[in-house]
């Protein structure tokens, strides 16, 4: 399938987790998220700054900070793609949000 594909390419070998989580009454997903670029390709990536104690991201366990989101509901975030345009797709989901994310080394 092209879109696990292109999730491996911007994976760069680290391991990669979907991670799906269901938003909470007040809309939030609790964590942010910071672009910063990519050790690995020197590219900017959104990366997970924090995860905020009792949210939604902590209670689920799995999302863990500095992890890099490669996917938002199955749309592969470009490298291109700002901090704001990140925010945004997780903003205006609605309810049930699918990340890939990639970690480690």
């Amino acid at each position: 399938e092209e879109f696990y594909k292109a999730v491996q390419l911007a994976a760069f070998g680290r391991k990669t987790e979907k991670i799906t989580l269901v938003k909470g009454e007040n809309g939030s997903l609790g964590f942010g998220v910071v672009g910063l670029k990519s050790e690995h390709r020197g590219e900017l990536g959104i990366f997970v700054q924090d995860i905020q104690l009792g949210g939604v991201a902590a209670r689920d366990g799995r999302l863990l900070e500095h992890d890099q989101i490669l996917a938002i509901d199955g749309r592969l975030l470009a490298s291109s793609i700002s901090h704001q345009e990140a925010i945004s797709l997780l903003q205006n989901t609605s309810g049930r949000v699918t990340l890939v994310v990639a970690r480690g080394p």
